[in-house]
């Protein structure tokens, strides 16, 4: 049986097939647009993008802006995500653009730190934190706890790549500190947040041998600690350590010499998972 996600599927797709017969250019692009969110997920990505596409090519045509500045963002963080990073920081600069000139100021925060975290991926970290300071003050002013935390991951990753440990310390444990307080613009995004910024923390503290036993009961209830992989290294290397004080000495060495392996199985442990802030449900578009 279809569950909620099946059935909105189903029936966008029933109207788009009445909608291309109809001609109805409006009511099909905006039916594109909210297919290509429901598919907006692991494992959509691609055809999610499809739907974008052709979206953005009607929006393009329709010219109705705040809908294709929608549309242009979500194709980029689609294509961001997708590691499609030069044709991504291009859509994105175009939707900047048009948010502000439709004064639009959550959109401009979204998009700016979703083009921040384009350019960290790209390298240009000088600008990446240009664009993330700015989308961290405008979260803050628009009092968006999750739109905050998405800034404060994505920053603390640039600093870390820029050499100031402590400044990505700082912001992974700020923006960590949120994580359970805000509402994310769908439940998977919290959760994507959620491990990002711990992961980001663990590999910071585990890089520069910090201390790590109090983030293993960091995440709120409902997350798991399962794909954060340096801490479910250093939990068996814990466990391991904690065994051999009981002179459990076999039993021991397994379990630090496989904690071991899982961190060294991780290769480059530069904090490197960066956040995309959403920028508008499907529900929160006029039809």
């Amino acid at each position: 049986l279809l569950g909620d996600h099946g059935k909105a599927v189903s029936s966008f797709e029933e109207a788009l097939v009445i909608e291309r017969d109809l001609g109805d250019r409006d009511a099909l692009a905006d039916t594109l647009y909210r297919l290509g969110r429901l598919h907006d997920g692991p494992g959509g990505f691609e055809r999610s993008r499809a739907f974008y596409e052709e979206a953005l090519a009607l929006h393009r045509e329709l010219g109705e802006a705040s809908h294709l500045a929608d549309t242009l963002s979500a194709l980029g963080v689609v294509l961001g995500r997708l590691r499609e990073l030069e044709e991504a920081e291009r859509l994105l600069v175009e939707a900047v653009d048009v948010y502000v000139e439709l004064g639009d100021g959550t959109g401009v925060a979204s998009s700016r730190c979703n083009l921040g975290a384009v350019r960290g991926g790209l390298g240009d970290l000088e600008g990446a934190e240009g664009l993330l300071t700015e989308a961290l003050e405008m979260n803050q002013a628009h009092e968006d706890d999750y739109g905050v935390a998405v800034s404060l991951n994505n920053l603390g990753i640039v600093f870390w790549g820029k050499g100031d440990l402590a400044k990505a310390e700082a912001h992974l444990e700020k923006g960590l500190s949120l994580v359970g307080d805000y509402k994310p613009p769908r439940e998977s995004l919290g959760k994507e947040l959620a491990t990002s910024v711990l992961d980001n923390l663990a590999r910071v503290r585990f890089c520069s041998n910090g201390f790590m036993d109090d983030l293993l009961g960091r995440l709120p209830g409902g997350y798991s600690l399962g794909d954060i992989g340096v801490l479910r290294g250093w939990m068996s290397m814990l466990e391991g350590h904690s065994l051999a004080s009981r002179g459990r000495w076999e039993e021991a060495w397994e379990l630090v010499e496989g904690g071991e392996r899982a961190i060294e199985g991780l290769g480059d442990l530069r904090p490197s998972s960066f956040a995309w802030q959403g920028v508008r449900l499907v529900g929160d578009r006029g039809g």
